[in-house]
């Protein structure tokens, strides 16, 4: 199903003039592996020519800066499963 809705998202903005790599469908700049973290994929997302391309350097750049904040504000917090594995 997402496979299908993506591919209908891919038709319409090509049929509107986006490029492959603005739709993030050109393999030359992938990762090797998946980023396992939410700042693994911020640093991923904030250097892609797609991202800037698709949605604009304000827009890349804001977005960008709001994950890092994220993934920050999340690693100064213990997690349950830090909680029950170092303290209990």
């Amino acid at each position: 199903m997402t496979l299908e809705v993506d591919g209908k998202i891919a038709n319409y903005h090509r049929e509107r003039g986006a490029t492959r790599a603005m739709l993030g469908l050109s393999h030359s700049d992938a990762p090797e592996q998946f980023p396992l973290t939410l700042r693994d994929a911020t640093v991923l997302f904030a250097a892609s020519r797609a991202a800037h391309g698709l949605f604009g350097n304000p827009l890349a750049e804001h977005y960008a800066t709001k994950r890092l904040w994220e993934s920050q504000e999340y690693e100064r917090h213990v997690n349950d499963w830090q909680r029950r594995r170092y303290f209990i």
